[in-house]
């Protein structure tokens, strides 16, 4: 009984994943999948660098592009920004589009006071 049940479901899920999205069941090839991602970053980072005084003042700095030509390049030309980056440029990573919608810091793994 237990087998047909989760026969059924399965069957269910399934009819909505496809009419949900027809790529849920079978995923795009990777190089459609990152020209996706490339042309999601590329709407992103536009917004990012107007509105978000860190990022603009880094692409500034680092005369970064304002489109990426590929993921990889991205990567390559922006630092990886830890703990420590988030924890001193808290206001000038917040949008000026619209404030937060909720703030939480905790102390964290490291136990530094925010």
């Amino acid at each position: 009984m237990t087998t047909f049940i989760a026969r059924l479901h399965s069957r269910a899920l399934r009819r909505e994943m496809d009419a949900l999205e027809p790529r849920y069941a079978s995923p795009p090839p990777p190089r459609e999948r990152e020209r996706t991602q490339l042309e999601l970053l590329n709407r992103v980072w536009r917004d990012v660098r107007l509105h978000v005084s860190h990022y603009a003042t880094l692409s500034r700095e680092l005369g970064l592009p304002e489109q990426w030509e590929s993921l990889e390049q991205f990567v390559e030309l922006v630092p990886t920004s830890g703990r420590g980056t988030f924890q001193r440029q808290r206001e000038r990573l917040v949008s000026t589009q619209r404030p937060p919608e909720k703030w939480i810091a905790t102390g964290g793994s490291t136990a530094q006071r925010l």
